[in-house]
């Protein structure tokens, strides 16, 4: 029970400063036109996905609000470990581009220390599995 405590602990710890991290990367050019948004660093999770949950669109104006909760956004999906935007202006406007950085994808999974349930037991209860990305919600 004692280390079951403290894992949680590390992991809310893991979160904070995770969140923490979510900063606009420049200053960005509020006010400006939105011509186009860009997702980079994603390999596994389709930008479409990624894209699906902000609220920023072409044609808005760039709002630090709205990015900051777009940048949330992303982070919730649960599948980055950390979640910046950066931003290319030119005469026709701004593009937004989203850098993320993926959690890692799950290699092998270990139970031990069960003996009131069997690991096959508690393997069907877990959402998380082998060859898959590290979903943190």
């Amino acid at each position: 029970m004692r280390r079951r405590i403290q894992l949680c602990l590390v992991l809310t710890l893991t979160m904070v400063l995770a969140i923490g991290s979510l900063t606009v990367a420049q200053a960005s050019p509020l006010g400006k036109t939105v011509k186009s948004l860009t997702v980079k660093g994603n390999s596994l999770i389709t930008k479409e996905e990624i894209l699906k949950v902000v609220a920023i669109k072409p044609g808005d104006k760039l709002d630090a609000d709205k990015l900051q909760k777009d940048l949330q956004a992303i982070y919730n999906l649960g599948y980055f470990y950390d979640v910046t935007s950066s931003f290319q202006e030119d005469k026709d406007g701004v593009t937004v581009s989203y850098e993320v950085v993926e959690n890692p994808i799950i290699k092998k999974i270990k139970i031990q220390g069960n003996t009131k349930y069997s690991t096959e037991q508690l393997e069907t209860l877990m959402q998380t599995t082998i060859n898959r990305i590290l979903n943190s919600q």
